[in-house]
């Protein structure tokens, strides 16, 4: 939860400030029409795997598909926070 919270705040600065564009095609257009509707999509997208996963923790397919989720927010978060050094160092 705490990494799909940093996503969406490093998205939105990266956006807001740097003039960087959403790297998902499927948001990036509801991002250029408004942040507030990107949050709401983004929540809405990410909320129903989140509890299926929750739901179905003890099954082996689930830890998986839960390692698998893990492993891409942990490297969108590592990805956002070099880019913030980029922007402090340039």
């Amino acid at each position: 939860m705490l990494l799909f919270l940093i996503d969406i705040v490093a998205t939105l600065s990266w956006f807001i400030f740097w003039n960087v564009p959403e790297g998902n095609p499927v948001l990036a257009d509801i991002l250029n029409r408004s942040t507030l509707l990107f949050v709401i999509t983004k929540i809405a997208l990410s909320f129903p795997p989140i509890y299926i996963l929750d739901k179905y923790i003890e099954k082996t397919i689930t830890q998986i598909g839960i390692f698998i989720v893990l492993a891409t927010y942990i490297s969108i978060a590592l990805l956002h926070y070099f880019i913030f050094i980029f922007f402090l160092i340039n």
